[in-house]
């Protein structure tokens, strides 16, 4: 298997725990994943995607992508592309696809919760389950970006394979629903939002996986476009 599709595999596919959702604040976010090779002894990416969230009031709308294949130079690379948005009413456990981010798109597949199974793509926010890991050992408080996080090393235990890991962990989000394991987060005490897996002896990054928060406040636009699919909700409900 594809060691992007491997490592953090369950935070890949993607990634996705539910809470209380009572919270009412707007939240925007984006979730990245990235896949790592090693080229001509340099470290390159091979796969590289992301998906927007927004989220209000037990409410969310997800960026849905895939992968396609890009050749760049002597090998081949992936990217992402939109290929559609998927609204879900937490409340409800409903699920309505659409092609395009629009207040006046049109639905193109609806079911609920208990048909969500094979969901793929996009924040799954109905999955809970969590990596296998050991050895989980606190490293330092450090700053990315200007951001605050808590960092702890661990072996993570995929399909009979040990992979050296790290999380990031960050304490001032707590409570959010979006995190990327809640075993992990739960004996960390904060929410885990960046993780990244090396080849056993550390010698490069394999994957990474990251949830940004982006802003609290959407743009009318987006507010525009709750405001229609939730009406769509009453109008087309899931039988």
């Amino acid at each position: 298997m594809n060691s992007f599709l491997v490592l953090f595999y369950p935070l890949l596919m993607l990634v996705f725990y539910n809470v209380d959702s009572s919270n009412e604040t707007e939240e925007h976010l984006r979730v990245t994943r990235t896949s790592y090779r090693i080229v001509n002894k340099e470290l390159i990416v091979q796969a590289l995607f992301s998906d927007s969230i927004w989220y209000k009031d037990s409410v969310g709308i997800t960026q849905l992508s895939e992968l396609h294949p890009t050749i760049s130079g002597s090998f081949d690379t992936l990217h992402s592309i939109t290929v559609g948005y998927r609204f879900v009413d937490m409340r409800r456990n409903w699920v309505y696809e659409y092609r395009n981010l629009s207040d006046t798109a049109e639905i193109v597949k609806k079911f609920s919760k208990a048909d969500s199974i094979g969901m793929t793509g996009g924040w799954n926010f109905f999955r809970t389950a969590s990596i296998k890991f050991d050895s989980l050992r606190f490293v330092c408080d450090t700053t990315v970006n200007g951001i605050g996080y808590t960092k702890y090393l661990f072996v993570q235990n995929f399909q009979g394979k040990l992979f050296s890991s790290e999380a990031l962990a960050q304490c001032n989000r707590k409570g959010t629903i979006f995190l990327l394991d809640v075993g992990l987060s739960n004996e960390i005490g904060c929410p885990v939002v960046k993780g990244i897996s090396y080849k056993r002896d550390y010698s490069f990054p394999v994957s990474s996986v990251e949830i940004e928060h982006i802003s609290n406040v959407f743009p009318d636009s987006i507010r525009r476009i709750f405001s229609a699919w939730k009406k769509n909700v009453a109008l087309h409900p899931v039988q």
